[in-house]
């Protein structure tokens, strides 16, 4: 947002009137703002490419919410909701997808958070011949990865924290797969 338009919406949440675009007259406005980025703000004010004071404005309540990536056991419930949304308004049934394709869904990157994962599945949906969706309808639009670690990583996240990233998911994986082969029984997978 340029800084004229910050200083005209900071104008506007203050003294709670806008004017209309071509109109003469200050109308009276009771509004709420609900705001997001996914860029770091206060970066942007060190900068001086966004106004502190719009900022404690519209700072009210933080929400942060992790990417995708950093929470991948939220993947099943946003692929069922998906999968109930596309099913109304494909007015069809597919009734899901594979474990395998869960999986690989699971250990996917997802640069693009929720709205990259939506549209992989939308397309797998179109594109599946029955009505489950499998891993192979995945392989053009998701790149795969080595035992839930992901090949590539966004650049533009520091070093640091994507190798805290990796080995946390290495990690993760290795210890889940161990605990399975062992049956659940603790003494056996840490020996």
């Amino acid at each position: 947002v340029s800084r004229a338009m910050q200083v005209k919406l900071l104008r506007a949440l203050q003294e709670r009137r806008v004017e209309r675009v071509g109109g003469t007259q200050a109308l009276d406005v009771d509004v709420r703002i609900i705001s997001a980025t996914n860029q770091n703000i206060r970066e942007k004010i060190s900068t001086q490419n966004f106004r502190l004071d719009l900022f404690y404005r519209i700072n009210v309540i933080l929400i942060q919410v992790p990417p995708l990536r950093e929470r991948p056991e939220d993947i099943p419930l946003l692929v069922q909701d998906c999968m109930e949304r596309l099913n109304k308004r494909m007015n069809q049934v597919m009734r899901g997808i594979t474990p395998r394709a869960m999986q690989l869904l699971m250990d996917h990157y997802w640069a693009g958070n929720i709205r990259e994962l939506q549209n992989v599945l939308e397309r797998a949906y179109i594109s599946s011949e029955g009505d489950i969706i499998d891993h192979l309808s995945f392989s053009q639009y998701i790149e795969p990865s080595s035992n839930g670690v992901p090949m590539t990583l966004d650049p533009d996240i520091p070093f640091s924290k994507a190798r805290a990233l990796l080995i946390e998911r290495f990690e993760k994986h290795y210890f889940t797969d161990a605990l399975r082969r062992y049956q659940g029984n603790i003494s056996e997978t840490a020996q």
